[in-house]
């Protein structure tokens, strides 16, 4: 399929790193989709003409490994669990196409409004640097001693840009899963999210997706990892996302 992708993809005009800075919409609105990963190639070649397509060291799919911090307690998936507002998801990610990595926040706020901070950090993702440390210990509500790793996923992704430049869109497939030792596998499910400022109207690949009857939801990597491989864990409010996520993956 990746090769397949990466023929279908090649029409698109490329961007690079360094023009997506003004885009990076730090403070944004980001709204989420999940569909099958067949449906894909249509979708590329109804929005080709519109976006740009993120090349990285010459490569147009990028592979990503994330792990996600968290209490022992999971306090952080249980705040997203139990619909808390201004919560955190804490994270080292290894962008491998380029060999760099970041100790990152995303927190949305009760606005529904997700703000980005990041820093350089080392590629030993399952340990945390005293700068790790320190700058989620400044940036959250958080001690920094209470963090551990608590999952671990790897997944492809293609970036596009929209040619206006007031939208960006990942759209993550491969999706695999990782809990001590046990994995989960939503390979077929691409994650498609639309980042923006809030302001902006309705775009092509939102109206794309309509058209094919697939509604915006809200995704977290990090729960549905918890929430699939942790029998132990509150897990109610996900049961039926997560069936969901399963019917899509198994039907691909």
């Amino acid at each position: 399929m990746l090769n397949e992708l990466r023929s279908l993809v090649g029409g698109f005009e490329v961007t690079r790193l360094e023009d997506m800075k003004q885009i990076a919409f730090n403070e944004r609105i980001d709204i989420k989709y999940f569909f099958s990963l067949k449906l894909l190639p249509w979708l590329i070649s109804e929005i080709e003409h519109e976006y740009r397509i993120l090349k990285v060291e010459e490569t147009i799919i990028q592979p990503y490994k994330t792990v996600y911090y968290d209490t022992p307690e999971l306090k952080l998936y249980l705040d997203h669990h139990n619909g808390k507002l201004n919560r955190y998801k804490l994270r080292k990610r290894l962008y491998i196409a380029n060999n760099i990595s970041f100790a990152e926040i995303k927190f949305k706020s009760n606005k529904g409004i997700t703000f980005k901070k990041r820093v350089s950090t080392d590629r030993n993702l399952e340990v945390l640097t005293d700068e790790d440390r320190a700058f989620f210990g400044k940036n959250t509500n958080l001690s920094e001693n209470e963090l551990h790793p608590q999952a671990t996923n790897y997944f492809n992704r293609i970036t596009l840009v929209n040619k206006s430049e007031k939208e960006r869109i990942t759209m993550d497939f491969n999706l695999r899963l990782e809990r001590n030792g046990t994995e989960a596998n939503l390979g077929n499910l691409v994650i498609a999210e639309v980042k923006k400022h809030r302001t902006e109207p309705v775009t092509l690949i939102e109206t794309k997706l309509n058209e094919l009857g697939i509604k915006s939801s809200s995704f977290s990597k990090y729960c549905t990892a918890i929430a699939m491989i942790e029998d132990q864990t509150k897990n109610n409010n996900f049961k039926i996302k997560v069936r969901a996520y399963k019917k899509v993956n198994d039907e691909s």
